[in-house]
């Protein structure tokens, strides 16, 4: 197995617990003043979130899925988890009513309830003390290649509509994007009656980590000329940033199958947000 793919479990709870603090300030931002219960409660989950990665500092990085502190963590992380899984469902519900002001699509909050879903099936094997199987190729690509897909769109819409040339470069790669998730709709039909890793699933694999390479460099420069305010947008640093630990891990998992392609060293956190610098919530990012 290409060591980029395995993880430890403390990897893996660091990147997840991560993941859904960032979703849980999303959400924060994107309510109306006038919905404080969901502000309250999206509030309490960045703080016991934030815990929680204070939790996992204390523990050795380097012990495995059969450790007890390991195991007592996993089971720790459950109900906060699950429980903020149940809180972006009942918002998406509400959301598709239009019983809620909510700056976020039920569609995006799909592709934040699958990631939450993942963690949630790694989290059952950490707490039963053992290493999750990996997903197969097709259903982490479903995960995360619609992730890349939201991650353009969403970027294009935040985006000022003066900065003509980085719309229609961030265009290209929403296409590109939808174009491979077409593709693999096919890929997963004619798994019907080939084995997976056959030739064209394996040059689908080559083709995903080309363009997430690409994204992910234009993301690098969007994410410089913000720093120096140079670009008109309306994004915020953490929701830019937040693509960058997303995409390392995708890369990271594909290299189990295309072990061939060339990942450069990435990392699995914000560059410049750390598990410990944890904002207080009620101060909202300018």
């Amino acid at each position: 197995m290409n060591p980029l793919y395995q993880l430890s479990p403390w990897e893996e709870h660091r990147f997840w617990i991560e993941v859904l603090q960032d979703h849980a300030y999303f959400v924060f931002e994107a309510l109306s003043p006038a919905d404080t219960k969901p502000i309250a409660a999206a509030a309490a989950y960045i703080q016991e979130f934030g815990a929680k990665l204070e939790e996992l500092q204390r523990l050795n990085p380097q012990l495995g899925p059969a450790e007890p502190d390991m195991i007592r963590f996993a089971r720790s992380v459950q109900p906060l988890s699950n429980g903020y899984y149940r809180f972006e469902g009942q918002l998406q519900a509400l959301r598709l009513q239009n019983r809620i002001t909510l700056d976020l699509s039920p569609t995006y909050l799909n592709g934040t309830l699958s990631e939450n879903a993942e963690y949630d099936r790694l989290l059952a094997s950490y707490a039963a003390g053992v290493q999750p199987e990996p997903l197969p190729q097709t259903d982490l690509v479903d995960l995360w290649l619609e992730d890349q897909l939201g991650h353009a769109s969403l970027l294009l819409n935040y985006i000022d509509v003066a900065e003509v040339g980085w719309i229609e470069r961030i265009r290209e790669y929403v296409q590109t994007f939808a174009a491979l998730m077409v593709k693999q709709r096919q890929i997963k039909r004619y798994l019907r009656f080939v084995e997976p890793g056959f030739p064209v699933e394996k040059q689908f694999a080559v083709e995903i980590i080309t363009a997430v390479n690409g994204f992910a460099e234009l993301v690098r420069q969007v994410v410089a000329l913000y720093l120096t305010d140079r670009v008109s947008n309306k994004f915020t640093l953490r929701f830019v940033e937040h693509h960058f630990p997303e995409t390392c891990y995708f890369l990271r998992k594909m290299t189990l199958y295309a072990p061939e392609v060339p990942v450069a060293p990435c990392s699995l956190t914000k560059p410049h947000f750390t598990p410990l610098n944890v904002k207080n919530p009620g101060i909202r990012e300018v």
